[in-house]
């Protein structure tokens, strides 16, 4: 990047001198962007595998400690928002759904179902994934499982919807300061 500045000001300069010297700047400049954005595209990469392991190691941590709703939501996290088809994080929501099945009754998987299902209502939808995750346990519920695909949906929308807020700040901030 510190050798992008200098390079279109010689790029302005050898318009003026040689159509040679121009065409050896630009295609500098093209390598340069072009690495920048290598550079980008794998800091990226790295960011978001690092992702992936820290959300599959809590999932594990808490389908460890039993608790199966809390660690069903880290996993499916996972496969919703970074990897459709990861399977460590698909083997650890099935894990975390046997778990949950073994250690709750069909009775208290609807009354968590009754209580996420309100919370969905009343657009509480991070507080409505618990208790949605332990009904959608049971594989007869599938409301349950389709209330927490929505309100999962929803919250990455949201998430989403923040971070392009953040960016474009940023770029109206970064306008000002070139004004």
């Amino acid at each position: 990047e510190d050798a992008l500045d200098p390079l279109l000001e010689a790029q302005k300069a050898a318009a003026a001198l040689d159509p040679g010297i121009e065409r050896d700047v630009v295609e500098s400049i093209k390598k340069i962007r072009a690495e920048m954005s290598e550079r980008a595209e794998a800091a990226a990469r790295a960011a978001r595998a690092a992702k992936i392991e820290k959300e599959l190691a809590e999932g594990q941590q808490l389908l460890d400690t039993g608790k199966g709703a809390e660690a069903k939501m880290k996993f499916e996290g996972v496969l919703q928002d970074l990897d459709a088809k990861n399977v460590r994080a698909a083997d650890g929501k099935a894990q975390a759904e046997a778990q949950i099945r073994a250690s709750t009754t069909r009775q208290a998987r609807q009354a968590a179902f009754e209580h996420g299902k309100a919370l969905f209502q009343a657009g509480k939808y991070d507080e409505a994934r618990a208790p949605l995750s332990e009904a959608a346990a049971d594989p007869d519920n599938a409301e349950a499982a389709r209330l927490l695909s929505e309100a999962s949906r929803i919250l990455k929308g949201m998430r989403e919807q923040k971070q392009l807020r953040a960016s474009t700040d940023a770029l109206l901030a970064e306008a000002e300061a070139l004004l």
